[in-house]
């Protein structure tokens, strides 16, 4: 999608979850990459593990006729945690962020329009060594639609936030 496209479909988007009187404060994209770093280094370990799981399992089924319900299940657990870091980096690029003068948004387009309004109060800011920071209400667990993730104009977008508190 193009960049004009894209400044589009936030228009649209931004439209449509605003109340009347709200003013536009800020506005941003969330990094794919910061998304992916919300999985961490979880799916590698995983995906050893689950091959290992599943080389064990595969070989009882064959020589001993355990139930294949198992190895399938294994395989469907396995799949979704080592696909992690890719899910994260699609859902990041369905992700809008937005600061009105009377709330923090979370808008995401990925399978339909939903928005989630940030609580009100100190956010905590991670910077990262690519220039990005993620903010995240104080005390709250880290999740893509919980805050902010990988901003590309932090300050900016603090200062907006700052505003909120």
């Amino acid at each position: 999608m193009s960049e004009e496209a894209d400044e589009a479909a936030f228009a649209y988007l931004i439209e449509r979850v605003m109340q009347p009187g709200e003013r536009l404060v800020w506005t941003g994209r969330a990094s794919p990459h910061a998304a992916a770093r919300v999985a961490g280094g979880f799916p590698p370990v995983a995906a050893l593990v689950a091959i290992g799981v599943l080389l064990w399992l595969g070989t009882k089924a064959v020589m001993h006729g355990e139930p294949l319900w198992l190895l399938v299940a294994v395989l469907l657990v396995g799949t979704w945690v080592v696909t992690t870091p890719w899910r994260h980096r699609w859902r990041a690029h369905h992700l809008y962020y937005a600061v009105t003068d009377r709330r923090a948004l979370v808008i995401e387009h990925g399978f339909g329009l939903h928005h989630h309004v940030l609580p009100k109060g100190p956010f905590e800011r991670e910077n990262f060594a690519d220039g990005t920071a993620s903010f995240q209400p104080k005390g709250d667990v880290a999740s893509l639609t919980g805050g902010f993730w990988g901003v590309h104009d932090p300050d900016a977008c603090g200062a907006a936030l700052a505003r909120l508190e």
